[in-house]
């Protein structure tokens, strides 16, 4: 038996090396899987907000400097996820309105 060890211990050694690689690979691509799915999720939250924000404004009529700034914090993170240029557009719009309802 000990013959037999000593013989093939480098096999068992490599085979049980491969056999933690393949299972470290695997969880390596579930987690990077698992982290693109939270990215779109993040993102897509994002654009829900800042949509919510461009229909309650434009409805307004006025779009308040706090607001103003929220939505820059929003926006940058969005972009930063790889937000596409949509966003772009409303931002845009946004921010002709004017600060406050007395301008109106």
């Amino acid at each position: 038996m000990a013959e037999f060890i000593g013989k093939y211990w480098l096999e068992v050694i490599f085979g049980v090396l491969i056999a933690e690689c393949t299972a470290l690979v695997a969880r390596l691509r579930a987690r990077k899987k698992e982290n693109l799915c939270l990215k779109s999720a993040i993102c897509a939250l994002l654009r829900d907000r800042i949509i919510v924000i461009y229909n309650r404004y434009t409805e307004k009529g006025y779009f308040p400097i706090h607001e103003r700034e929220n939505l820059a914090h929003l926006t940058g993170e969005y972009y930063a996820l790889g937000g596409n240029g949509v966003v772009k557009e409303l931002e845009e719009r946004l921010s002709e309105l004017p600060t406050n309802h007395n301008q109106i």
